[in-house]
């Protein structure tokens, strides 16, 4: 048994590979070390009590940097490469992390692994296997993760992994459970069969992570309800993620700085979302469905559309492409409405000065244009608005002045008609009508 108090522990790979805790014997020569089965030095660690001690990780071909403080525990292992048992309690950037790993040799094909760790928002727990294919760690299993706050939890296993904390939006700052298979190596990571329940909102899908010069990310989800009435009035939504033990808050991640359009060409992947009901001010939206793709800086909205408030219906589709020097977006869309007035209010628009037998049934169509100057062009639109039926075009310049361009065939507005009935003519006047 080999004690250590208050040590500091270096473990490091060069540029070129080449790791510290790797031995190898001297050709021609008996190593003082009982000879691994791959020819190298093997170093045998039975028993190795931590006691405040710091362990500090740096990989040189990554560039991954990251230091555990504070370890105290236990690990027994036959050799540096396993089998390992591990029991350990730490901090990673203040925030507290207690690890149990039982695992094989690290240099087998295939070997069991069981990985439990326990942070600020929850613990995450991996049953499977780990192995190496043509020197590629491969990890294959079972995840499980629980706890009382999804997002405080991330940003902890962001912490541990070594890079800066992204926060989530207040939402997923809630009591959490989640179930899937994954398998995991170097490049890639992929779920399936992912169970999430969020504050007693269940969802089923699977995401696949890749990495590289430009990372993807495919997401799948599907969810039978959420009730973001429910979800924004948590008591953790909008605070900042304390450290536990610590009282200071998780630092959060710098904010970016590469503009939109550079942002769609730094990162690929696809969205694939369903919602059955969408509960949210006290009213429900109905099969809510997102699709869309991000491919060499073309986004494309394939799909977004569902049943709002109001018997609403929006159907849209379209692309940005920001492949190019001068970013452009496309699209059309389709709303039809029976109570438009209802929807407004859904989101919160104050149409209560407005007679209620105007502002209801709304039937329209066009095609969208938008430049990377702001300027918004729409064209072959065809709108009916209560009696009022108007055609033509519509165009919002932003660039060099700003300016308002209507080419529109309407057959009858009755103005008056959506001012109350003892409307002064003041207010009329600043309006520009008569």
């Amino acid at each position: 048994q080999v004690s250590f108090v208050g040590a500091r522990v270096v473990l490091e790979r060069d540029a070129q590979g080449r790791a510290n805790w790797e031995f190898s014997g001297r050709s021609g020569q008996k190593s003082p070390v009982q000879s691994n089965k791959d020819g190298g030095m093997g170093v045998a660690v039975r028993d190795v009590v931590l006691e405040d001690s710091t362990l500090l990780l740096r990989d040189a071909v990554s560039g991954t940097r990251i230091q555990f403080d504070k370890m105290s525990g236990r690990v027994q292992a036959e050799m540096l490469q396993g089998p390992f048992d591990a029991r350990l309690a730490f901090e990673s950037a203040g925030i507290p992390v207690k690890l149990e790993l039982l695992s094989g040799d690290l240099r087998a094909a295939e070997q069991p692994m069981a990985l439990l760790v326990e942070t600020q928002g929850g613990r995450l727990r991996f049953d499977g296997s780990a192995g190496n294919t043509q020197a590629t760690p491969v990890l294959k299993g079972k995840l499980k993760s629980e706890g009382e706050n999804f997002s405080a939890l991330v940003q902890a296993l962001a912490a541990v992994a070594g890079r800066p904390p992204a926060p989530l939006p207040p939402a997923f700052a809630q009591k959490f459970s989640l179930l899937g298979d994954v398998t995991a190596d170097a490049s890639a990571l992929a779920a399936t069969g992912v169970q999430l329940n969020l504050a007693g909102e269940s969802g089923a899908g699977e995401f696949a992570l890749r990495r590289g010069a430009i990372p993807r990310l495919d997401v799948k989800f599907a969810f039978a309800k959420l009730d973001f009435d429910q979800l924004l009035t948590s008591r953790d939504a909008g605070k900042p993620l304390p450290v536990a033990g610590s009282g200071k808050p998780v630092a959060a991640a710098p904010a970016a700085t590469a503009g939109g359009d550079q942002f769609l060409r730094q990162v690929e992947g696809s969205l694939d979302l369903a919602v059955g009901t969408i509960v949210y001010q006290g009213r429900t939206a109905q099969q809510v469905a997102v699709k869309a793709d991000l491919s060499k800086g073309v986004l494309s909205l394939r799909e977004f559309g569902g049943q709002f408030p109001g018997n609403t219906q929006i159907a849209a589709a379209g692309t940005i492409d920001a492949s190019k020097t001068d970013p452009s977006g496309t699209g059309k869309i389709e709303v039809r409405s029976a109570r438009l007035r209802d929807f407004l209010s859904w989101l919160s628009v104050d149409v209560g000065q407005v007679p209620t037998d105007r502002l209801n049934a709304l039937n329209f169509t066009g095609q969208i244009t938008a430049t990377a100057e702001g300027n918004v062009q729409i064209a072959n639109a065809v709108a009916q608005l209560d009696s009022t039926v108007a055609k033509g075009a519509v165009t919002l310049r932003m660039a060099p002045r700003l300016g308002f361009v209507a080419d529109l065939d309407v057959d009858s507005v009755n103005v008056d008609g959506y001012f109350p009935p003892n409307a002064d003519k003041k207010k009329k006047k600043k309006l520009g009508v008569a």
